[in-house]
């Protein structure tokens, strides 16, 4: 779960807040929807969901323990359609997955470097439901000590803290400036 991959993860004198409204023009928002991947698949005897983002041709980024477990991987574009991907990336220390889906047509988003006091939007699929956009702002951007997503042993991971309305499933977003 997501609590266990951030345990112990804190950052001193960092409150959060997210922002009151959305910045981020509806089009841009729309523009990019297409690239926001619903991941599911079944691991631990459960059926385990996230989010993903297309990073390039037929490529999705997301986070190590969305996928972490699961043999059979289907990835859904907007409008529900799924498709079969595998993984071909995997770090438990840093908690991020690269998978390939063949068939998937999605555009790729080019990648951000945020910074504090960034404000943007996430896109997910919390609790395995519906597309979800939610307003951020950036709070910190720091390296800290974390356990790897199996608990296994301390890592040194770059995190950033941002305020939002985040829950299960949005893992694997990707935040649009």
């Amino acid at each position: 779960g997501l609590t266990d991959v951030l345990g112990g993860i804190g950052v001193a004198g960092v409150v959060p807040e997210a922002p009151a409204s959305n910045r981020v023009p509806k089009e841009v928002l729309a523009s990019v929807q297409p690239s926001v991947l619903k991941i599911s698949g079944p691991a631990c005897g459960r059926v385990q969901s996230g989010s993903g983002v297309v990073v390039a041709p037929r490529l999705i980024a997301t986070n190590a323990h969305v996928v972490a477990g699961s043999e059979r991987l289907t990835v859904a574009e907007q409008g529900g359609r799924g498709v079969n991907a595998v993984v071909v990336h995997f770090d438990p220390e840093q908690d991020i997955a690269i998978l390939r889906a063949e068939s998937l047509d999605a555009p790729a988003l080019p990648t951000i470097t945020a910074a504090e006091g960034s404000q943007g939007s996430i896109l997910g699929f919390p609790n395995g439901g519906d597309l979800a956009i939610q307003p951020y702002e950036v709070a910190s951007v720091t390296t800290t000590r974390a356990r790897d997503i199996y608990d296994e042993r301390e890592v040194k991971r770059r995190i950033i803290v941002v305020g939002s309305m985040i829950g299960p499933g949005d893992s694997g977003t990707r935040h649009l400036l």
